[in-house]
């Protein structure tokens, strides 16, 4: 289980340039993946986020790559350009039949006399951009799988909690048929102020029977540990994202219990009840955060 959230920092320094990476995510419904790269390997793009998404499967993703003091500049002059400045200043002072005078600070700013190119980076370290890339990558993603060992014990945790009550609900429901057969029962006979001969008590069973059926939670409890049973192997998987599957299981848990709770809802299964609606609620706002 890995958190979609994480942080992972690698560098590269040798005598002539210092390189810095730095990968950052948060959760978010599918991949999307921001980066901010320096022009001279604006053309890596591509492999970039294709070396992201081979390991990161779901997250709001912002990759930075800063080339320090790499942005060494070549100063030349255009020979080309000057001398067409140069002929276009004859021109003028031909035609004006005068001496015109230019000052070098002129001639700097005339565009396109002076050129500054950026020295590209040395070929050594383009080839090595992606190396640098995959260890950024390893250390953010030793940072969510750390992040979702504590995810998962809080999923197991919960899990136990959820098994205990659901089985304390399974164990009371006989006593609450048993219950309300002899409450009807009674009920009756209040009424009747007589007790009950052995025909009306046959048809009296066969009408609490039906009650009771109306009021019967076996099928929802036996769908509800199916469910916990998925959501435990489901966990246990790690070579695919996990988020969205543990997300539809405990959907289907939410639904089972909000049944159990409408058709038996007595004073001794309440808390339990209400314990697995708790766990539910906040195992689904944890699994937002699951890769």
């Amino acid at each position: 289980m890995k958190s979609m959230t994480g942080y992972g920092k690698s560098e590269f320094s040798d005598k002539n340039i210092h390189i810095e990476v730095e990968i950052k995510s948060v959760n978010s419904r599918y991949i999307d993946i921001k980066s901010k790269l320096p022009l001279e390997i604006i053309h890596l793009e591509n492999e970039v986020k294709n070396l992201i998404s081979k390991n990161i499967k779901r997250g709001k993703i912002d990759l930075k790559i800063q080339i320090v003091n790499g942005d060494r500049k070549t100063i030349s002059v255009d020979n080309e350009k000057l001398s067409s400045y140069k002929k276009m200043l004859e021109d003028i002072q031909s035609t004006l039949d005068k001496e015109v005078t230019i000052n070098f600070s002129d001639l700097l700013l005339a565009e396109g006399i002076i050129k500054i190119e950026k020295n590209q980076l040395p070929e050594e370290i383009e080839k090595n951009i992606l190396q640098i890339l995959d260890k950024a990558i390893q250390n953010h993603q030793n940072m969510a799988i750390k992040e979702g060992e504590a995810m998962l014990k809080f999923f197991v945790d919960s899990i136990a909690k959820m098994k205990l009550s659901i089985k304390n609900i399974d164990l009371l429901f006989p006593a609450f048929k048993e219950f309300t057969y002899n409450k009807i029962r009674d009920n009756i006979e209040n009424l009747l102020e007589e007790k009950l001969n052995e025909e009306q008590l046959h048809k009296l069973h066969f009408e609490a029977v039906i009650y009771i059926d109306k009021a019967d939670v076996t099928e929802e409890i036996v769908r509800f540990n199916s469910h916990l049973n998925n959501l435990e192997c489901t966990m246990k998987i790690s070579a695919e994202p996990l988020g969205k599957k543990m997300n539809f299981i405990l959907q289907e848990m939410h639904r089972e219990i909000n049944t159990i709770g409408a058709k038996f809802n007595t004073e001794n299964s309440f808390k339990d009840i209400l314990l697995i609606k708790e766990e539910i609620e906040k195992c689904r706002e944890m699994v937002q955060n699951v890769e």
